[in-house]
């Protein structure tokens, strides 16, 4: 009944349309909070509190419209599973759901965040691959799924983020080589992929990240990633000082054929 005479209440602020949305945001909200057994979580302050609405609860932050633009609940006890609902948060530009016990899989509706800036899903134990859709993110500033139990190759569309100035994804069980297409984000400056299972030949389309020069690029402890491009060599070298492509090298290993207890021990 409370919820009923809430959205009665609605009907005389809201269009249309401004409702919908308000309800669909709001229903995305609480299939988040069920999916990750909110009546357990450190922090859930007004949460399925429908009176005067959501922009009221614990870590949400609204715009002038009552969309809402930041959701974070970082370190906050949430076990379960990201709900596709997610997806309905489409004016959210912010979105940390950091160091908390999170399970399954990334969900594909992820993409349609389009007006993401900041993605923070480390310190999780997230398993799967990372969704194609993630290419659909094209204002995204920072991506960080660290420390995570991620698997599968890098997607290729991750190219398509030309905004990003970090991607950090280490300490995973990612295979593959590294996308080529990386080398189209030139105003990255932080590449951090170590400790996860990639292979092959490093592109030499990384050359072309000279922001990273100055910041951060962590290739080691992967399973075989090489190059015989000398400018490639030279390239991290001038990052991670004049034997970081040998320290590369020394901590990889040949892993490609190992049983799958490898991965399991490596975790």
């Amino acid at each position: 009944m409370k919820k009923l005479m809430m959205i009665l209440s609605l009907m005389f602020t809201f269009n249309v349309n401004a409702l919908a949305d308000f309800i669909s945001e709001m229903e995305a909200l609480m299939a988040l909070y069920h999916s990750t057994n909110g009546d357990n979580w450190t922090h859930n302050t007004n949460w399925g509190d429908f009176y005067p609405n959501y922009c009221y609860w614990y870590g949400i932050t609204c715009d002038n419209d009552s969309h809402v633009v930041k959701l974070e609940l970082s370190n906050n006890n949430l076990t379960g599973t990201i709900p596709s609902d997610i997806g309905n948060l489409t004016e959210l530009w912010h979105l940390d759901l950091g160091v908390n016990n999170l399970t399954g899989e990334i969900p594909n509706s992820i993409g349609n965040l389009k007006k993401l800036k900041f993605l923070y899903l480390w310190g999780n134990k997230l398993t799967g691959s990372i969704p194609n859709s993630i290419g659909n993110l094209t204002k995204l500033l920072s991506l960080g799924i660290s420390f995570n139990k991620l698997s599968g190759s890098i997607p290729s569309e991750i190219g398509n983020l030309t905004s990003l100035s970090s991607i950090i994804l280490h300490k995973n069980n990612l295979t593959g080589t590294i996308p080529s297409e990386i080398g189209g984000l030139t105003g990255l400056r932080r590449l951090i992929l170590n400790n996860n299972h990639l292979t092959g030949t490093i592109p030499s389309s990384i050359t072309n990240l000279t922001n990273i020069i100055d910041d951060e690029l962590d290739l080691y402890k992967n399973c075989s990633l090489k190059t015989n491009d000398q400018f490639v060599v030279e390239f991290i070298n001038s990052i991670e000082g004049t034997n970081g492509y040998k320290h590369i090298l020394e901590t990889n290993g040949n892993c490609m054929n190992l049983s799958p207890i490898y991965y399991l021990l490596l975790d």
